[in-house]
């Protein structure tokens, strides 16, 4: 008697592992459970054939990883839903990749343009915003190689002759002297 065929569509899991797939040793097809010390098979990773005659071959304890869509197919490596879903996913990556090199691209060469552009009565544009948000920020600054001679030789400390200084305050009268001497007097 010949084993009935299985679909695989109509295939169960009829205990879920708790075990995480990240948490197996081995590849994205095949990997090992120590929890329960069997390989665990991973449908979604194969071609729709090839994971019907596995199904259909299996004998014994076998345990399997699929994914299901709401539809109940099981996502198969070829799957041309999956694959056309991929390929989407690609091209917009690709398209968004290129936008962003266009936009930079394109601000460049702007930002160049814009650079040295000089309107009459107001100058570059980025310096009028500038000095808008910034009074007195466009200063020009002086760029250039510095230049210093070199001194060399003995030190000599040349002694002046302080004058004595007026006091800018006003003399003290009598009676204020006479306080200050109570107060230290105290």
């Amino acid at each position: 008697m010949t084993k009935p065929t299985i679909y695989l569509d109509l295939v169960q899991v009829a205990s879920p592992c708790h075990v995480a797939w990240e948490d197996m040793a081995g590849d994205e097809r095949r990997r090992f459970c120590k929890h329960c010390n069997l390989p665990v098979y991973n449908l979604s990773d194969m071609p729709r054939a090839e994971a019907e005659a596995f199904v259909n071959q299996a004998e014994g304890r076998t345990c399997i990883r699929f994914y299901r869509r709401e539809d109940g197919t099981v996502l198969t490596r070829d799957c041309p839903v999956g694959l056309r879903a991929v390929r989407q996913r690609l091209v917009r990556a690709v398209a968004a990749l290129a936008g962003l090199m266009l936009a930079l691209l394109t601000g460049t060469v702007f930002a160049g343009w814009v650079k040295n552009l000089t309107l009459p009565g107001v100058g570059r544009p980025a310096d009028a915003f500038s000095e808008w948000i910034e009074p007195g920020s466009t200063q020009p600054v002086l760029m250039g190689a510095m230049m210093a001679l070199p001194l060399q030789g003995e030190i000599v400390v040349e002694e002046h002759e302080l004058a004595p200084q007026e006091s800018p305050l006003p003399e003290p009268t009598p009676q204020q002297l006479e306080e200050i001497a109570e107060r230290l007097a105290k």
